[in-house]
């Protein structure tokens, strides 16, 4: 059997490879780089709720404040603020975008729900500028979600758009 002689480095017997420990440096940077960008990531929200995740859409009607990356099976909240006061105001809701959602509440209560052409109908009692109307959901499937959002009898439409992560 060939005998493996260690090199001598100073007063130290050892094998070493300084291309190896080079390569080793630079690969445990580049772990501790990404492990970094996750991190930072994550704070900002681009992998759930966060600064960057949170959308508020204005409009002549209605201000719409929501999450734009969710999580599978993780509540969250969608707000619809009046901006005007109406007596028996109706939320229009694409009914293919609530499909992707376990509804949990909505507050306040609405008088009555009902799915007319492809809508969701959520009727509330006289609601005065400034209620906000929260719909608690659970997204129940990952990938791209969109829908629209419409308070009856007014043209504009908002587009709600959701990034949802197993």
């Amino acid at each position: 059997m060939a005998e493996m002689r260690m090199k001598r480095h100073g007063d130290l017997d050892i094998d070493h490879n300084p291309r190896h420990s080079e390569t080793q440096w630079k690969v445990q940077h580049i772990g501790w780089i990404l492990m970094m960008l996750v991190l930072l990531a994550g704070l900002l929200g681009l992998l759930g709720p966060g600064p960057l995740s949170h959308r508020t859409l204005e409009r002549e009607s209605l201000v719409v404040r929501y999450d734009h990356f969710l999580h599978v099976d993780t509540p969250t909240t969608l707000e619809a603020k009046m901006q005007q006061d109406a007596d028996s105001p109706t939320l229009l809701l694409d009914q293919s975008y609530l499909q992707d959602f376990k509804i949990e509440d909505i507050h306040p209560a609405p008088d009555q729900v009902s799915i007319q052409e492809g809508k969701y109908h959520v009727t509330f009692h006289r609601l005065t500028r400034g209620a906000v109307i929260q719909m608690h959901v659970i997204p129940q499937h990952s990938g791209a979600i969109q829908g629209t959002l419409q308070l009856e009898g007014q043209s504009d439409t908002i587009p709600i758009k959701h990034w949802i992560y197993p």
